[in-house]
């Protein structure tokens, strides 16, 4: 996981984070429109297959956002390159979802983590990175 530095995690590690933050950020997807852009991201990126996608554009019409927002987050967790993935939604770039982007920024950084959980200090230096890169741009 790289957040606005060069910290990394290990996969692991990035699917503890996105689980922890997964209630939270359910609450941020609550635009079914803005969901759709996030899944064109994710399929442009190619962290997300058309095959695996398909679920989710079918539901686009027939689930709840939050019922969406909780099947693509579990889609994200399951990925065999779920650094990859969550690096993608923390580092978002689109113009059209700054709302969602600040949200979700203010979500990892607030976020808890486990006491004994080692990489704690490390999840918290690369958030105050980010957060300083995105208030120069």
């Amino acid at each position: 996981l790289v957040y606005g530095g060069t910290v990394r995690f290990s996969t692991t590690e990035a699917r503890e984070i996105l689980i922890i933050a997964e209630s939270q950020l359910i609450q941020v997807f609550q635009d079914a429109e803005s969901n759709q852009r996030i899944l064109t991201t994710f399929l442009s990126a190619r962290i997300i297959k058309d095959i695996e996608s398909s679920p989710l554009r079918r539901a686009y019409n027939e689930f709840s956002c939050a019922t969406w927002a909780r099947e693509f987050f579990h889609l994200l967790a399951c990925r065999h390159d779920v650094v990859s993935a969550l690096n993608q939604l923390i580092n978002l770039d689109d113009s059209n979802l700054k709302n969602y982007q600040m949200k979700i920024h203010h979500i990892f950084k607030n976020l808890i983590l486990p006491k004994n959980w080692k990489s704690r200090c490390k999840l918290e230096k690369s958030l105050f990175t980010c957060e300083m890169n995105h208030e120069n741009h």
